[in-house]
C-alpha cells in the first residue's frame, strides 16, 4: 500500500519520471525547490506503509501510520544525474501537514508546516536549508496555526496563538 514519489523535468519536452529511492509509502504535500547553490530538491510528507498490507489494513492502523509521518526530501546530483535517496528533514511526533516552501533573503530554502501535537494543538514547524543541513527557525507558536503563507522572503502564520518565537503576537506572525 502506498505510492512512490516520482520526479520528471521539463525542458523542450518532459523527461521520463523516476522514483525517489526509499520513498514508497503514504506520501503527500510534494513540492519542488531550488536551493541557493542551484541544486534541485523535492520535499514532501512521508509515512511508512509497512504493515498496512492484507488483513492488517484497518482504519486505526492507517490513521496511526499517518500520525507518524515526517517531512522528508531528496536532492538532485548533477554529477551522477540522479536523485538522492529519501532523507528526513525533521522527526516529529504527530501528523505533519500543509508543507510550504520559500526562500530567505540569502536564497536558502525555508520549509514550514503544521504538526498536530499530542496536546491536540497545531504547532508551526519551520526550518532552513543552508545547502547541506536543516536548522530550526525560532521556537514556534503557543497555539493553533490555521494558515501559512510565503510572500517573497517572508513567512506569515495566522491562527489563535498569542506568542510566536517567544514574543507577543496577536494571532499573526511574520518571519
Amino acid at each position: 500500500i502506498g505510492s512512490d514519489v516520482m520526479v520528471a523535468e521539463y525542458g523542450s519536452s518532459w523527461t521520463t519520471p523516476v522514483a525517489i529511492s526509499g520513498a514508497m509509502g503514504l506520501n503527500s504535500d510534494a513540492t519542488a525547490a531550488v536551493d541557493a547553490q542551484g541544486r534541485r530538491m523535492v520535499l514532501w510528507t512521508h509515512a511508512s506503509s509497512t504493515g498496512l498490507n492484507g488483513g492488517n489494513l484497518t482504519l486505526d492502523a492507517y490513521e496511526a501510520a499517518l500520525d507518524s509521518n515526517n517531512v522528508v526530501f531528496a536532492t538532485y546530483d548533477e554529477l551522477t544525474s540522479s536523485w538522492s535517496t529519501m532523507q528526513t528533514v525533521a522527526l516529529t511526533e504527530g501528523m505533519d501537514t500543509g508543507l510550504t516552501i520559500g526562500h530567505d533573503a540569502s536564497g536558502n530554502v525555508v520549509a514550514s508546516w503544521v504538526r498536530k501535537g499530542a496536546d491536540g494543538l497545531d504547532h508551526l514547524m519551520t526550518t532552513t536549508w543552508n545547502g547541506s543541513t536543516w536548522s530550526a527557525l525560532g521556537s514556534g507558536v503557543d497555539s493553533d496555526v490555521n494558515a501559512l503563507v510565503l510572500s517573497g522572503t517572508n513567512l506569515y502564520a495566522g491562527g489563535i496563538f498569542t506568542s510566536a518565537g517567544g514574543v507577543s503576537a496577536a494571532r499573526i506572525a511574520k518571519w
